[in-house]
């Protein structure tokens, strides 16, 4: 801008100045315009959910699979991601979570839970992924998931069933509360 007003007459320097002043005022109304988001127009953005179903072996292992946290410990945290980047994290299990729609990789965050490895992670019966507790129940693990790749629907819920074992080394089942 100085050499645009450098050598320039007075009124030259001051139409040019106005004409700067103008020119980003229109960009600024053309950008608030253009940015009509949600709550703007009085839309409410989209929402799907999903929920997490923690199991962990009964205390005779051979007697398979119970729920964790019936007693209401929230230990249990997730990660959803997006392009490698977390976009929803400490997702806490048994709680339904509002999630905006879209497609998203779940991951289990073990810091500051010990002695605990996850075994299998997934969406119950693929054919209906609005099934929860039950399916995981009946089904137990099925593989060994390290993640889970999800569809978060508009206004659905998506469920998935989340499996740890007592990581070899560690006798007791007990677990350490997170600080």
């Amino acid at each position: 801008m100085t050499l645009a007003l450098y050598g320039k007459s007075g009124k030259r320097r001051a139409i040019l100045v106005l004409a700067a002043f103008l020119a980003l005022l229109v960009a600024t109304a053309g950008a608030a315009a253009y940015r009509s988001d949600a709550s703007a127009s009085g839309q409410t953005a989209p929402k799907g959910h999903i929920q997490i179903h923690k199991y962990i072996p009964k205390d005779n292992p051979s007697e398979g699979w119970k729920q964790e946290g019936a007693s209401g410990a929230k230990d249990w945290r997730f990660d959803l991601s997006q392009g490698g980047s977390v976009v929803y994290d400490n997702l806490e299990d048994k709680l339904t979570h509002d999630i905006v729609p879209g497609n998203y990789r779940v991951t289990e965050d073990l810091t500051g839970i010990t002695g605990w490895s996850l075994v299998d992670i997934y969406v119950p019966s693929e054919g209906n992924p609005d099934q929860g507790n039950d399916q995981c129940e009946r089904d137990g693990p099925t593989g060994s998931h390290t993640y889970a790749d999800v569809t978060i629907p508009e206004d659905g819920t998506v469920h998935l069933c989340a499996f740890d074992r007592r990581a070899p080394g560690f006798l007791t089942s007990t677990k350490s509360s997170r600080t």
